[in-house]
């Protein structure tokens, strides 16, 4: 998957040097937005979503429907008098049902011909290979197309793996590159990272594609990602509570869980004096 996942980066990195020669104001998010997408439609399905050079089925109706939600509802309820985004809604998730199911098709053709031997496997075609062997462990007949349930669920969580992991992942690389615009000594130490294994910049993709491991060989990258992470965590979670189950604080006072959601604050947790020092400061080598 790295060699494929390394074409998309190119491509988001030409379209910036464009963007930057050209001198004017652009928003970063949304180039972003379809960069993501496009890592994780070669990742679950292992297909060139084409999602940065074009307008694109998935893409742009994932990012449609994604605009024709209604995140002031709670506050303006006459929002939901809004007739239009239900028509909207519908048109955009069959087109990309469309678009993703013919894609799932296509794989399952493949495995079954066994024309996948050789390729990178990506997550579906895991998920496609477990179906086929599940059916033969019930000595059931591999039929010719996928169960209509299967594959109506298969795509569902397909949409939910571009829905739930476009948007954190972008978050977080627009944030490592205002982080590095605002940290001049923290670019200059990536350099002399990659000089130290004799990357050269220009050549990055290539060495990368010849020798993937050598990821594994920059701490220095690493530390700023995790550092961004820290300062700007895309995003939190509630866990609920039980009966018998209790939060100890750092004073060992027990708080019972039993009928109540707990919300983990990721931003608070990565403030707190007490485990970090400058806490508000971006220190990759902390």
């Amino acid at each position: 998957m790295v060699p494929a996942m390394l074409e998309e980066t190119k491509i988001y990195h030409d379209v910036l040097w464009q963007k930057a020669q050209s001198g004017h104001i652009f928003e970063l998010d949304t180039l972003t937005l379809r960069f993501t997408m496009s890592l994780i439609g070669q990742t679950v399905l292992n297909t060139a979503l084409g999602a940065q050079t074009g307008s694109k089925p998935l893409a742009d109706g994932m990012m449609t429907t994604i605009a024709w939600m209604m995140p002031n509802r709670e506050i303006n309820p006459l929002e939901q008098l809004n007739f239009v985004r239900d028509f909207v809604h519908w048109y955009y998730g069959r087109q990309m049902n469309k678009y993703t199911g013919a894609i799932l098709d296509q794989c399952y053709r493949e495995l079954q011909g066994h024309e996948a031997v050789g390729k990178a496997k990506s997550v579906m075609d895991l998920v496609l290979e477990a179906y086929i062997k599940e059916q033969g462990d019930k000595d059931k007949t591999i039929t010719p197309r996928l169960d209509p349930a299967f594959r109506a669920f298969a795509i569902t969580q397909i949409r939910l793996f571009l829905f739930v992991g476009h948007d954190s992942l972008s978050t977080t690389i627009c944030y490592a590159i205002y982080l590095l615009a605002k940290n001049s000594e923290t670019p200059e130490r990536l350099r002399s990272e990659y000089d130290s294994v004799s990357i050269d910049t220009a050549d990055l993709s290539r060495k990368i594609k010849t020798n993937p491991k050598l990821l594994n060989s920059l701490p220095y990258t690493h530390a700023v990602l995790k550092e961004t992470l820290r300062l700007f965590p895309p995003g939190s979670a509630t866990r609920q509570g039980y009966k018998g189950i209790n939060l100890i604080d750092n004073q060992g006072k027990q708080y019972p869980l039993e009928n109540m959601f707990v919300w983990v604050l990721h931003v608070a947790m990565h403030k707190e004096e007490q485990y970090w020092v400058d806490p508000d400061e971006f220190i990759p080598a902390r």
